[in-house]
């Protein structure tokens, strides 16, 4: 038997309502899945390095731990490479042979001129031997959990 316009249009209406019921579903869904998925795990790791507080704040799928440990690891490789506070310092070194020629790596070498570098085009405000200055105002301590700063006497 032949359908008739009026089932034809009752047919193609319930099609198009179908379609609009899935394609609103779908979007509810998209919307859901971009409001409500897990927000992202941070790990917060500080510690005084290099006469400072540093902290690191990591937000990763993959080993948020392992990757602070490879920063904070670098950090403390530069600090008791180049911190004039420990005595196996290249810097440290450098200090106690005074005039005396020290031998230093390529990485050293780099620091040393950019420093040097640094303080030229500052005129001065950045200068990298403040190390007495430091020393005579207690800054040296920081590190120190009864660090306090300290007025010098003329």
């Amino acid at each position: 038997m032949p359908l008739r316009s009026g089932n034809t249009s009752l047919i193609n209406s319930k099609k198009i309502f179908a379609l609009i019921i899935f394609s609103l579903v779908f979007f509810v869904g998209l919307i859901a899945l971009t409001f409500f998925k897990n927000a992202p795990t941070y790990i917060e790791k500080t510690e005084i390095l290099l006469g400072t507080v540093v902290k690191v704040v990591i937000s990763s799928e993959k080993n948020s731990f392992s990757a602070s440990n490879v920063i904070f690891n670098e950090i403390r490789r530069i600090e008791n490479k180049f911190s004039v506070n420990i005595d196996s310092s290249i810097i440290s070194q450098i200090n106690r042979n005074g005039s005396e020629i020290t031998e230093i790596d390529e990485e050293a070498r780099m620091l040393i001129e950019r420093a040097l570098s640094f303080a030229e085009v500052t005129e001065g405000a950045f200068d990298p031997a403040l190390g007495t200055l430091i020393k005579l105002w207690g800054f040296d301590r920081i590190s120190s959990e009864d660090f306090v700063p300290k007025i010098p006497q003329p």
